[in-house]
This record gives structure tokens, C-alpha cells and sequence, in this order.
């Protein structure tokens, strides 16, 4: 099977599965955080990849990664009042526009 035709079953699969594919995402960082503080005390490099900063705690902003490709991500409206959009991934164009607003909290906010 090619890439693209493999991207594009995955990406159908994802849209006709997106209820069990959902997660909770204020629970984010309590459920990470043991396990990038375990890598860290075993001297590992630790990266979150594909996580907009505002979802993770500050002491997991450090690890995160502006991975999403340009062409891939999108933010929410909240977002453009964010100091920390430059460094944020944001998120993928494939999430509903009504979850990125739901969720989207502005980092030390910039006057509207």
C-alpha cells in the first residue's frame, strides 16, 4: 500500500471512529506527567508531540514540541490572544473547530 492511500484510509478510519478516539483533555497532563517525570529521573530526553501548550500543565510546557506541520495545524479563535501561539503547535485541522474553541485557553493573554 502507498503512503498516501495508507493516510487517507487512516485519516476515514479516524473521522468514523472519532468517539472512541476522544479523550479527555483536561486530564491530560495528570496522566503524563508520572511518566515524563520517571523518563527525566532516568536521564532520558523527554518531547510531548502534538499537544497545544495551553492543554499542558506548566512544568510540561518545557517538554512540548511544535511538531503539527504548517500545512496540518490550525488554532482556535482564543488563540490569537495567546503569547505562547509562536512556540504552540496548536492544533490538527482534522479536530472540530467546536473542540478547539472549547478547550483553547490563552497562555498570559495579549490584549484583544
Amino acid at each position: 500500500m502507498e503512503a498516501r492511500h495508507a493516510e487517507r484510509l487512516g485519516r476515514m478510519l479516524a473521522r468514523k471512529n472519532m468517539a472512541l478516539l476522544e479523550s479527555d483533555l483536561s486530564q491530560l497532563s495528570g496522566r503524563i506527567a508520572p511518566a515524563v517525570s520517571l523518563l527525566r529521573q532516568v536521564g532520558m530526553n523527554v518531547s510531548i508531540y502534538n499537544v497545544p501548550l495551553c492543554l499542558l500543565a506548566p512544568a510540561l510546557r518545557p517538554f512540548a514540541r511544535k511538531s503539527i506541520s504548517d500545512w496540518k495545524n490550525e488554532y482556535a479563535q482564543a488563540c490569537e490572544r495567546c503569547a505562547a501561539k509562536p512556540d504552540c503547535c496548536g492544533f490538527f485541522k482534522s479536530a472540530p473547530t467546536i473542540r478547539r474553541d472549547a478547550v483553547a485557553r490563552p497562555i498570559g493573554g495579549i490584549a484583544a
